[in-house]
C-alpha cells in the first residue's frame, strides 16, 4: 500500500541509461535516490505484511489442525466406495485401537461385522444417489469387544469430492439404555417387594412382589406412604432410631413387623437405602423386603416352582389350565366372552439349533416379555413350554378385541428386533385363536381349538393369526394321521427317488439330475413334497429321511457310474443341522468313492452363512473326494456373498423366480443376466431352474448361460424314465 505522503507524485521511469544518469543533476540525482528508498520501504512493509498473513494463515490452519486432530468425535474423510482417505485420532482409535495404525487406503467396510458392512453399503449407495447428508448405527467388534458407533456424513455442496463422516461413539449410551432395560426387568419381576419413595417418603413405584406379599395394588399406595402398612407394633423411638441410622448411613436393615391389606400381621426381612444426587441431597428412599414367616416364604417357593416357568418368570402350563378353568367359570357365571391365543415362535427350533441353546433361551425371555407388553395386567401370559406361549383374554365384549391384540403383538414383533451377541433377528410368530363360548365351553376343547388355529396360521404363510373354524378339525386330524404314515413311509418302502435333467444348453446333451424325494402313499396317494418336507421337518423325521435319500443317492450313482453325469442332492438347514450333528454327513460322503458317478451337493446362500463354521471343513473334506458344491435358489437368500470366497463353491443355480419373467420383466432379465455375467467371472458353472418356455431358453443360451432344468426339458422322472430319456438324447446328439 503507498504512504499518502507519496500520492501524486511523478513516476521515476523504470530504467535510466548511463548517459542519462551521467546528465542529471545534483537535485534530480538526490530525487531519484528518494524515491528509490521510498519504493524499498513500500516493498519491506509489503514483505511484512505477507509474512504476518502467512503466519496468521499457518498459525489459523495449525489451529483446525489440532481441532480437527483432538477432537473428541471422530472425523473421516473417505470416498463412496468406503476407501479412507483422511483420519483423526479419534476415529483411529475407534476403528483400530492402536494409534500408531495408518488407516488411510483402507475400506471402511473391513471393520465391520457382515451386517454391519451391509448397513453401510446402503449408506453409502443412499449418498451416492443424491441425498446430502445420512446417518446410520454400525456394529463393530475388536478382539471379542462390540461397539456401537453413529455415523452422521454430509456430501459436500454439489456433489463433487470426497465424503465427510463423524464417527460418534453410542457403546456407552446403549450399553446404558440396556441396562435400565434390564434394571426394569429385574425391578417388576423381582421376589422381593420393593417400593420406591420421593424425598418427602411419598410412595412412586411399587412391583409386583410388594402386591403379592401386602396385597396392595399400585393404585392404592401411589402418593401416600409406607407407614400404611405399620402394624402397631413398634414404639415411636424405634422409628425414630431407624430413620437416624438411614440418615448417618445412608441406609438400614432389620426385621419388621407389618399389616396386610386384610389386617394380617406378618414378620418381614427390610432393607432401606437413600439414594442422594451429585449435591449429596437426597432425592429417593428404596425400601426391599420379603415375608420371613416360615411357612408362607416355603409355600410361596413351592407356589413358584409348580407354577411359574423358571426362564421367563412366565405362568407355566399348570397355571395357565388353573387359571383358564376360573376364567371359564366367571364367563359362564357372568355371560361374557374370553378368548384364548396361542402363540408359537415361527421357526424357533432353526434359530435355535444355527445360534445355540443360550441365544435360543434369551429369544424366549425377549419374546415373553415383548407379549407381556401388548396385553392388559388383568390378562394372563403364559409359556406351555418350548416356543408355545398362550394369552387369556378376560371379558371380551367383541371377537375383533381378540384381532386387534394378537395383530398388536405380530406388529411388536416385527418393529421390535432381537439383539445378541454378534447380531440381530426380527422374530416371527403364528397365533391361533379360540373363542368361548363360540368354539369350546371347557379348557381342553379351547386350548384344543386355539392350537389348531395356531397350525392354521403356520400353514397359511406364517406370521399371522386366525381364528378357529369348525373345518380346520378335520384339516388338524388330516396332519396328524399323514405325520403317523410318514413315520412308517421307509419302513412300507413308500418313498422313492426321481431325477430331472439338468441340460447343456449349447449341445443340448444331459449333464446331470438333481435327485428329488418322493412318497406315495396308500392312504394319501402322491404327497406333494411341500406338504410332506415342511411336515418332517417340524416332526423331526427329517433325520431319517435325510439319511434315507443320501443312501438311495449313493446307490443310484454307482449304478449310473458309466453315464457320464453327476447327480446332485439338495439339503435344506434342518436337514444338513441334523446330519451334522451326528457325523452323519462326514458318513456318508466318506462312502462316495471314484467308481460311482459325480456327486453334486446343493445348499442354499442361508445354509451356507447359518452353518459356515462347521461346513468349512465337511466342505473342503467333500472337494477332496471329488464332489461338487452349488448354490441352490441363487440371489434369494442371504445378502451377503463373501460366502462364494469362503467356500469351495463350484456351480450358482439361478432360482426359477428369476427365469419364470425373463422375457416380459427387464429386471428379472437383468438380475438373470448379471449372475450369468458373475458366475462366468468366477469361473463358476452357472444353471438355470424352472425353464418351461422356448423363449427363456433362448435368452438363458444367449446369455451364456451353461446349463437349465425344467419341464421344457423335462419333468422329474423315475429311474427307468430318465435311463431312456438319456438314451433317446444320446442318440439325438450322435
Amino acid at each position: 500500500m503507498e504512504n499518502s505522503f507519496l500520492r501524486g507524485r511523478t513516476e521515476v521511469p523504470a530504467t535510466l541509461t548511463s548517459s542519462e544518469i551521467k546528465g542529471l543533476s545534483e537535485q534530480e540525482i538526490r530525487h531519484l535516490i528518494h524515491e528509490l528508498q521510498v519504493h524499498q520501504i513500500e516493498l519491506q512493509t509489503q514483505n511484512e505484511e505477507l509474512r504476518r498473513a502467512q503466519e496468521d494463515l499457518r498459525l489459523s490452519e495449525q489451529r483446525y489442525r489440532d481441532l480437527f486432530e483432538q477432537a473428541p468425535v471422530g472425523y473421516i474423510v473417505l470416498d463412496y466406495e468406503g476407501v479412507i482417505y483422511q483420519t483423526n485420532r479419534r476415529a483411529v482409535e475407534l476403528l483400530a485401537r492402536e494409534m500408531t495404525t495408518d488407516l488411510r487406503k483402507r475400506v471402511l467396510h473391513s471393520f465391520c461385522t457382515p451386517d454391519a458392512g451391509d448397513q453401510l453399503y446402503r449408506h453409502l449407495r443412499r449418498l451416492s444417489k443424491g441425498l446430502d447428508q445420512d446417518r446410520c448405527e454400525l456394529n463393530l467388534s475388536h478382539q471379542g469387544e462390540e461397539i456401537v458407533l453413529l455415523l452422521e456424513t454430509k456430501r459436500v455442496a454439489g456433489g463433487e469430492g470426497p465424503l465427510r463422516t463423524a464417527l460418534i461413539d453410542l457403546t456407552e449410551q446403549k450399553r446404558a439404555e440396556s441396562n435400565l432395560q434390564l434394571a426394569a426387568i429385574v425391578f417388576e419381576h423381582a421376589a422381593e417387594g420393593i417400593m420406591v419413595t420421593d424425598d418427602e417418603q411419598k410412595i412412586i413405584s411399587i412391583n409386583r412382589a410388594f402386591t403379592s406379599i401386602t396385597g396392595y395394588d399400585t393404585h392404592e399406595v401411589i402418593g401416600r406412604k409406607p407407614d400404611l402398612l405399620s402394624s402397631g407394633r413398634h414404639s415411636h423411638g424405634f422409628f425414630q432410631e431407624m430413620w437416624r441410622k438411614i440418615r448417618q448411613h445412608g441406609r438400614w436393615e432389620g426385621e419388621i413387623w407389618n399389616n396386610r391389606k386384610n389386617g394380617e400381621v406378618y414378620p418381614e426381612h427390610l432393607s432401606i437405602i437413600c439414594i442422594r444426587n451429585n449435591d449429596g441431597r437426597i432425592t429417593h428412599y428404596v425400601g426391599v423386603f420379603y415375608d420371613t414367616s416360615g411357612q408362607e416364604f416355603a409355600r410361596r417357593q413351592l407356589h413358584r416352582l409348580a407354577y411359574y416357568d423358571e426362564l421367563t418368570g412366565l405362568p407355566n402350563r399348570a397355571l395357565c389350565l388353573d387359571r383358564l378353568e376360573t376364567a371359564l367359570k366367571r364367563c359362564h357365571r357372568e355371560g361374557t366372552g374370553l378368548a384364548l391365543l396361542f402363540l408359537d415362535l415361527d421357526r424357533f427350533k432353526h434359530v435355535n439349533d444355527a445360534l445355540g441353546h443360550n441365544i435360543g433361551d434369551k429369544l424366549l425371555e425377549f419374546s415373553a416379555n415383548l407379549i407381556r407388553q401388548c396385553v392388559r395386567e388383568s390378562d394372563t401370559v403364559s409359556r406351555l413350554g418350548g416356543d408355545e406361549f398362550t394369552v387369556i383374554l378376560n371379558d371380551l365384549e367383541r371377537h375383533e378385541e381378540a384381532a386387534l391384540v394378537a395383530e398388536k403383538i405380530l406388529n411388536a414383533f416385527r418393529i421390535t428386533p432381537f439383539h445378541y451377541t454378534g447380531g440381530e433377528l426380527v422374530v416371527a410368530a403364528s397365533i391361533g385363536i379360540g373363542l368361548y363360548p363360540r368354539d369350546a365351553d371347557n379348557v381342553d376343547n379351547l386350548l384344543r381349538c386355539a392350537d389348531i388355529a395356531m397350525y392354521r396360521a403356520k400353514d397359511t404363510g406364517r406370521n399371522d393369526y386366525q381364528f378357529y373354524a369348525d373345518e380346520m378339525s378335520a384339516r388338524y386330524e388330516t396332519r396328524l394321521a399323514m405325520e403317523t404314515d410318514l413315520r412308517r413311509a421307509e419302513e412300507n418302502r413308500e418313498l422313492r427317488m426321481v431325477y430331472q435333467p439338468c441340460i447343456d444348453l449349447e449341445t443340448g446333451r444331459i449333464m446331470g439330475a438333481e435327485a428329488l424325494m418322493r412318497w406315495r402313499s396308500p392312504r394319501w396317494g402322491e404327497v406333494d413334497p411341500n406338504v410332506f418336507i415342511p411336515l418332517a421337518e417340524e416332526t423331526g423325521l427329517i433325520t431319517p429321511l435325510a439319511q434315507w435319500g443320501l443312501n438311495a443317492v449313493s446307490t443310484q450313482a454307482a449304478s449310473w457310474s458309466a453315464l457320464g453325469i453327476r447327480l446332485s442332492i439338495n439339503l435344506s438347514g434342518l436337514k444338513l443341522k441334523q446330519l451334522l450333528e451326528g457325523d452323519l454327513f462326514a458318513r456318508i460322503i466318506s462312502q462316495w468313492s471314484g467308481s460311482m458317478c459325480p456327486i453334486e451337493l446343493e445348499l442354499t446362500e442361508t445354509v451356507l452363512m447359518e452353518y459356515r463354521e462347521r461346513l468349512d471343513e465337511g466342505l473342503n473334506n467333500a472337494k477332496q473326494l471329488g464332489i461338487t458344491i452349488a448354490v441352490d435358489d441363487f440371489g434369494t437368500g442371504y445378502s451377503s456373498l463373501s460366502y462364494l470366497k469362503q467356500f469351495p463353491i463350484d456351480c450358482l443355480k439361478i432360482d426359477s423366480s428369476f427365469v419364470r419373467d425373463v422375457e416380459q420383466d427387464p429386471n428379472d432379465a437383468a438380475i438373470a443376466a448379471t449372475i450369468i455375467a458373475m458366475a462366468r467371472t468366477l469361473d463358476l458353472r452357472v444353471v438355470a431352474e424352472g425353464v418351461e418356455t422356448d423363449g427363456q431358453h433362448r435368452f438363458l443360451k444367449e446369455q451364456g448361460c451353461d446349463e437349465a432344468q425344467g419341464f421344457l426339458f423335462s419333468p422329474p422322472l423315475e429311474v427307468e424314465e430318465f435311463e431312456r430319456f438319456f438314451s433317446a438324447r444320446r442318440q439325438q446328439n450322435s
